[in-house]
């Protein structure tokens, strides 16, 4: 019965997350995270709930750092959009661990050893760990919406979006920013473990891992855009940004391996052999074309 509740309601969220916040860009924060009449012992449902994580209020989280759900077994907790204007975004920060401890600090130490546990307590409130650390059912990666789309791998946010739904291409280009920056949040983490992490899914080395997101989402480079010549990033692209989600979430298929080796190669041949980056990306198509697998999404 305990898996059957949970499961029954991480599809429902993932049919929520997938109608509601992910088409409409306008909605962008979820809140009520916890329903207290079926919550009767303390857990990180409570910390979400109750404490200001991200300057917004109690319990309000921006779209992208919404956290996992369920976040532990027969976790029955409610959520609710907040539409832009409604709340005044300049004021979001991270206040994770200050606000978080904050409100642990105000739990009798009872319950503060069943969040953390009798050690994990100890090394908080003694100052050796973050709450986050000992928290039992913290994370730190979000939610992930799971949904296929065609012709590709599972998992990627909002991947459904296409040449018809979107002529314009707007709403790919704000899709695809926050992807980036999730990624770029992801890897600086901890640049080593994801290198080695993401090498072994993929297939590659890890510093040919290393060398192709960081030439993908940190380097700058000398590019062309509409005849004008400038010095910065690769502008965000929309099946790009989905690909990466992908391999974030470990959902690892041929477009995912084939986009890393295109930009590892291209790295090399810009910076090794001294390659102009249209001339590097032609290459690097002959060998491994990822455009070719993304057609038509």
């Amino acid at each position: 019965m305990q898996k059957r509740t949970t499961y029954s309601y991480r599809i429902d969220k993932d049919g929520w997350f997938a109608f509601v916040v992910i088409p409409d860009f306008y909605i962008f924060i979820v809140y009520n995270y916890i329903n207290a009449d079926r919550h009767p012992k303390c857990d990180i449902c409570d910390v979400y709930a109750h404490a200001d994580l991200y300057g917004l209020g109690k319990g309000i989280f921006p779209k992208d750092k919404f956290p996992k759900l369920p976040a532990h077994p027969h976790c029955l907790c409610r959520i609710k959009p907040i539409v832009d204007g409604m709340i005044d975004m300049s004021k979001q920060k991270d206040n994770v661990d200050k606000s978080g401890k904050a409100y642990i600090d105000t739990l009798p130490k009872r319950e503060q050893e069943r969040l953390l546990g009798a050690h994990g307590r100890k090394d908080v409130m003694g100052g050796k760990k973050e709450w986050m650390q000992k928290a039992r059912g913290w994370g730190s990666e979000g939610f992930s919406l799971r949904i296929p789309y065609n012709g590709g791998s599972r998992g990627a946010v909002g991947a459904k979006l296409n040449d018809t739904n979107d002529p314009s291409g707007k709403k790919r280009s704000a899709a695809a920013e926050p992807m980036y920056e999730e990624m770029r949040r992801v890897y600086l983490k901890n640049p080593s473990y994801y290198a080695n992490k993401w090498a072994t899914d993929l297939g590659m080395h890890p510093s040919g891992v290393k060398r192709a997101i960081e030439h993908l989402l940190f380097n700058k480079h000398h590019l062309i855009k509409d005849g004008k010549a400038y010095y910065g990033r690769f502008e965000v692209d929309y099946d790009i940004a989905a690909t990466l989600m992908n391999i974030k979430n470990g959902n690892i298929g041929e477009k995912e391996m084939r986009l890393f080796r295109h930009e590892r190669l291209g790295s090399e041949l810009m910076y090794r052999y001294n390659y102009k980056y249209n001339d590097a990306h032609d290459l690097a198509n002959k060998k491994h074309n990822f455009e070719e697998l993304v057609c038509g999404i």
